[in-house]
């Protein structure tokens, strides 16, 4: 009959971990750290757990019958549905003028739709409105007359609406530093935080259209939901919308991504009060979810500089843009020069006069007068690069209108925690001897791991 020995491993510092009879806990033979046994159990299971996320399930919907006329982009193949009466000379993807009408096929018939707000004109003038204030901005992206197309598009979006039930686990450590005498010791406390909670998604969007990158739309958002209406094909009247060409089940490592990144940031906030906190695992449940299609308005505006074109989308509900605009890099580095040139000037001056200050004879004065110019204006030049290359890496954040969004935050409820606990694993102790004999870093109360008694929340003490 064969045996099975069991080795358990101290998590402090990595010794062997037994049952201790006389006490009625797991301690480790080297540091003397001690675990009790509820304890023990949660850092067992913790130890075992691994990363994941259950299945986001999957999108049934019905074949839109009624799709009216389709238009085909000969060059990118863009596919826009309308209701017969839109014309479309030029697709709002590519900037191709080559476009076909034929029948579109298998389009899905969406469940909400969120109608426009703004209008062409009304686009137009917040995209010029844009361009104010831009120092590096050329000037021929100042006329309205420059844009080269305009276009109202509903763009298809997988919306997922669920609730989840998630375990997670963080490793934190607390940091102290104290004297004794000539020594300084440096003690840091180890811990590993469990939490465990409940929170509600509603409708995490994820675009469902190939021809718009998940950068260019997750910064127009948030959409406002309250203005979301069951679908209708009324409301495609003078627009276009984009056929789906994303099912949702390539958008789910996108939209777990989300859920997981909101879910991790919430957890982590509680667990405060350390010096570091890195999350060991996150294992997220997902028992109940429901998946919409819908459409949003879109704007997409685009310009011609330089033979490149430059593609802007705008929310056509809330107004919010993305997009970047061209740099003018003539003028970036005729700003960059005269601030470089002026601090270089200034610098000279003051350098100049101090030396005069230090000459101590007339003699000394000519050789102190051109050493202080010639070194300040070194000073002054090295200065005012550094200078110039802030201001100019302001300016051209300037120019990128909006900034991409990682994660849920805005579609999640708050994070219902059901469990916490935080159990003490031990401590390190390094010491520096400033006179006499260097401490020897340890085992147990020998200045390494776990020295003296003591505990945390009934968990790993020593």
């Amino acid at each position: 009959m064969s045996q099975q020995i069991l080795d358990y491993k101290c998590p402090n510092c990595h010794g062997s971990l037994n049952f201790d009879v006389s006490i009625q806990k797991m301690k480790c033979e080297m540091c003397d750290s001690e675990l009790d046994m509820a304890a023990f159990k949660e850092y067992e299971s913790v130890c075992s757990m691994t990363d994941g996320m259950s299945d986001l399930g999957d999108y049934k919907g019905t074949v839109w019958e009624h799709t009216g006329e389709g238009q085909v982009c000969n060059s990118c193949a863009g596919q826009l549905i309308t209701d017969g009466n839109t014309i479309a000379t030029e697709c709002p993807f590519c900037g191709n003028t080559a476009i076909i009408r034929q029948a579109v096929s298998n389009a899905l018939r969406p469940d909400f739709v969120i109608p426009f707000k703004y209008t062409k004109d009304e686009a137009m003038n917040k995209l010029t409105q844009l361009y104010k204030g831009k120092a590096l901005l050329p000037k021929c992206f100042k006329t309205k007359s420059h844009l080269d197309g305009v276009t109202g598009l509903y763009v298809p979006f997988w919306l997922y609406d669920c609730e989840t039930h998630s375990n997670s686990a963080y490793d934190a450590t607390r940091v102290s530093t104290f004297w004794r005498g000539n020594t300084q010791v440096t003690r840091t406390d180890k811990f590993m935080a469990t939490r465990a909670g409940t929170m509600a998604f509603d409708k995490v969007p994820a675009f469902a259209s190939s021809r718009m990158t998940q950068k260019e739309l997750e910064q127009i958002e948030p959409f406002n939901y309250t203005e979301m209406k069951p679908f209708s094909g009324a409301f495609l009247a003078g627009h276009a919308a984009e056929k789906h060409d994303i099912d949702f089940a390539q958008q789910k490592s996108n939209i777990d991504s989300r859920i997981r990144n909101t879910i991790d940031t919430a957890a982590r906030k509680t667990v405060s009060g350390y010096n570091t906190v890195n999350r060991r695992h996150l294992n997220v449940g997902v028992p109940k979810h429901k998946i919409n299609y819908a459409l949003f308005p879109v704007w997409i505006l685009s310009t011609r500089w330089k033979n490149k074109v430059y593609k802007f989308t705008m929310n056509g509900q809330t107004g919010q843009f993305a997009g970047e605009l061209p740099v003018n890099k003539r003028k970036a580095v005729g700003i960059g020069a005269a601030i470089t040139g002026i601090c270089a000037l200034l610098g000279a001056l003051i350098f100049m006069f101090a030396g005069i200050g230090l000459a101590i004879t007339p003699e000394d004065r000519a050789f102190y007068m051109i050493f202080g110019f010639v070194g300040g204006l070194f000073g002054g030049a090295v200065f005012g690069g550094l200078v110039s290359a802030v201001v100019i890496w302001l300016l051209i954040m300037q120019l990128k209108i909006a900034r991409r969004k990682h994660c849920a935050t805005g579609y999640a409820s708050g994070f219902n925690m059901t469990h916490r606990n935080d159990i003490f694993l031990g401590s390190r102790t390094t010491v520096l001897n400033t006179g006499g004999n260097m401490g020897r870093p340890g085992m147990g109360g020998r200045g390494g791991f776990g020295g003296g008694r003591g505990g945390f929340g009934g968990g790993f003490r020593r």
